[in-house]
């Protein structure tokens, strides 16, 4: 074909105006972000982050991964890079958690994310407390708003984002997060059965009928019942379950529509029957309360059996399912009995496959993955400020306020590769290298050397003691008995410990639990209490925190009375003796003899200690430049203590997500880590220090801090 000079001219600007808005087109789809490529940060390998509001998770789910890089750290200025993705949304390999505040409990609220995307893709926003999840969210490139709705059971809850579906090279910017209180009530439409009773599943997103919610990346139909001891199950794939965790279901503990079973603090035990007939033969992987068990489905009907330790009253029960292959039929009776038992009790909860909400029912993802991370497992409810004005002084309380054990970030920076103890922020750090060639890296928060946090290197998973952490006490009451409460952070529930004083195994939840025990103190007043992590994972962190103790029994006195007697014993040439181990003496030089009874020494008579009063602290002046980061806090000095503590937040109830807390031991204070343009609020309270423990006194009042 050929063209004219005008057409020839036409036809270039045509092409050159076609370079230039692809141009500007390719530039504003690279140029969301106001970062610089130099300013993000990759998320290594299945690794969580705590960087300012959030935190954040890369890494496995099943068989998909996923890897992420962020720049940036409040709720109005985070950028996200999807580095690699294989778009399969619902798989919760890439994630990002906020914390939301000031909650007012049975509220329900609105809350509102404003988020930019340089392209489109699939997001899943879940609010962990209560359950609620928002699925399938289609992100569209540009300015996006996304709205999700529930009710409050608490002052705060945990806000995350899952954005497998998000494709790679995608760049998401925060615009910021509100929540009012919402105005219109939003109502579900219930899920309807099949003439059969059978419930659809709808592809990529959560549906619910109980007591079973499904997730699907396929196709299948479920029904199934619930009594107390017992489950049902009737799944019909029509589809192949897609790989691991792509095909996912569950009985939910919330909706207690299983159970209740007997439960305690240490857990009881039970034997769980699945009796079941299969169409085909197939791997998954069945969790009782976030306890693995890889099983096989076999093909034809088949028993399998396992054991189930009780700690919760309802149960959550989690299948992954996505090994499934089309058109198979799995039906199965799961039966709980506890240990000693031979029928389960026949007594039941109302059995229903009553359709309820198809939006909010969200599965516990896969602990693979930690769903939404447990590293910094922050909670912001404000903890219950104990003050010690008129308290004892014994240290059968390591710490009489609990206002110190707040999460925070502990820089992993030492080290320890050689057989031995290691002093280590008022703990022992012991690392046997005849255990499997043991070695471990902990730190201590800088703010507080009573808090630590500990991680094994080497693969001495199953070494029980190859790895130990002791906290010892003085002080004492020599012979009593004490109970000890020790708080602990663990990453996720890759494991269990094992507490030496009553050799007890306790599982790893992943986040905060309480590790109970027991012990008595020595003649000299002293106690130990030692918790061995050989049995913990590799990448899975501890935190230890400031344990409390409590005297639970006075020492046992002995009244055994001496005896004497004027019984002439036989006269022997033998040479005299004198024991205390039985109640006989021997003596060949007279025909009477004073037998002594052996004596018990008691123990020293325990002066009570006297009572502490720790003054309240008053706040002279606090100011901070709007632009700083910092903030200079003056006392009223406070005299006979050893120091001081000064927290400041933006909260005025001080949420420990918004709050920084300084030790120090001058009325003048400087506090630093803040940010800038932001309203603080300020308290402090002085301290004594009793038998290496902290005595504190009250709060003083809360102060706005002026900004200049």
């Amino acid at each position: 074909m050929k063209f004219n000079k005008i057409s020839r001219k036409v036809l270039a600007y045509a092409c050159a105006t076609a370079m230039v808005f692809s141009s500007v087109s390719a530039y504003q789809v690279l140029q969301v972000s106001a970062y610089e490529e130099s300013d993000y940060t990759t998320i290594g390998d299945d690794k969580t982050v705590t960087v300012g509001d959030w935190t954040l998770y890369a890494g496995k789910w099943g068989s998909n991964t996923g890897e992420m890089a962020y720049a940036g750290s409040t709720v109005d200025d985070l950028s996200l890079k999807v580095i690699s993705s294989d778009g399969n949304s619902g798989c919760w390999k890439l994630q990002a958690k906020h914390t939301v505040t000031g909650l007012t409990k049975d509220t329900t609220y609105d809350l509102k994310l404003k988020v930019k995307a340089s392209q489109a893709g699939t997001l899943y926003e879940k609010i962990e407390t209560p359950e609620v999840i928002k699925t399938g969210i289609e992100i569209k490139e540009g300015e996006n708003e996304v709205t999700v709705q529930f009710k409050a059971t608490s002052e705060s809850t945990g806000m995350v984002l899952e954005l497998s579906g998000i494709p790679s090279g995608t760049v998401l910017d925060f615009g910021g997060i509100t929540c009012t209180e919402a105005t219109e009530i939003e109502t579900t439409t219930e899920q309807q059965a099949d003439a059969e009773g059978y419930y659809s599943s709808a592809k990529g997103k959560w549906t619910t009928s109980l007591p079973w919610q499904v997730f699907t990346v396929g196709s299948m139909k479920y029904k199934g019942t619930a009594t107390k001891n017992a489950v049902t199950a009737d799944f019909k794939f029509l589809e192949a379950g897609g790989g691991d965790w792509n095909t996912q279901a569950r009985v939910p503990a919330d909706k207690q529509v299983f159970g209740p079973l007997e439960a305690s603090g240490d857990g009881v035990n039970y034997k769980v029957k699945v009796a079941y007939t299969s169409t085909a033969t197939f791997g998954a992987n069945l969790q009782l309360n976030g306890a693995n068990n890889d099983v096989t489905f076999e093909e034809g009907t088949h028993e399998l059996n396992l054991d189930y330790v009780s700690k919760a009253d309802y149960p959550v029960i989690f299948m992954n399912l996505g090994n499934a292959v089309a058109n198979l039929q799995l039906t199965f009776t799961m039966t709980f009995t506890k240990d000693g038992e031979t029928e389960p009790t026949t007594e039941s909860t109302e059995t229903t496959t009553e359709a309820v909400e198809t939006t909010t029912e969200a599965a516990e993802t896969t602990t693979e993955s930690t769903e939404t991370t447990t590293e910094a497992a922050e909670t912001t409810t404000e903890s219950t400020e104990t003050t010690t004005e008129a308290v004892e002084t014994t240290t059968e309380a390591a710490e009489t306020t609990t206002e110190k054990q707040e999460p925070v970030e502990i820089t992993m920076d030492q080290e320890f590769n050689a057989d031995g103890d290691r002093e280590l922020g008022g703990y022992t750090i012991y690392v046997g290298q005849s255990w499997n060639g043991s070695t471990a890296v902990a730190g201590v928060d800088a703010e507080d050397a009573d808090h630590i946090k500990v991680q094994q290197k080497t693969s001495n998973w199953g070494q029980a003691w190859g790895l130990q952490v002791k906290k010892e006490f003085s002080g004492l009451v020599p012979g009593a008995k004490y109970s000890i409460s020790w708080k602990i952070n663990a990453e996720s529930n890759d494991g269990k410990v094992l507490v030496t004083n009553n050799e007890a195994q306790i599982a790893l939840v992943g986040g905060e639990q309480v590790l109970t025990g027991e012990f008595t103190a020595t003649e000299s007043g002293t106690g130990e209490f030692v918790v061995g992590m050989g049995w913990v994972g590799l990448t899975n962190p501890i935190e230890f925190f400031a344990p409390e103790i409590t005297k639970i029994s006075d020492p046992e006195t002995t009244t055994e009375n001496t005896e004497t007697t004027t019984e002439a014993p036989e006269t022997t040439k033998a040479q005299e003796e004198t024991t205390t181990k039985s109640a006989e003496t021997t003596t060949a030089k007279t025909a009477t003899t004073t037998t002594v009874a052996p004596t018990t020494t008691a123990p020293a008579t325990t002066v009570a200690p006297a009572k502490v009063t720790v003054k309240k602290v008053a706040i002279k002046k606090a100011t901070k430049k709007k632009s700083a980061k910092k903030a200079s806090i003056v006392l009223k000095k406070v005299s006979g203590v050893a120091g001081y503590q000064v927290k400041v937040s933006t909260s005025k109830k001080f949420a420990k997500k918004t709050t920084v807390t300084v030790n120090a031991k001058s009325v003048k204070v400087t506090v630093k880590k803040l940010k800038a343009n932001k309203t603080y609020y300020v308290k402090a309270r002085a301290y004594k220090k009793v038998s290496g423990s902290k005595v504190y006194g009250k709060w003083s009042k809360v102060i706005k801090i002026a900004n200049k």
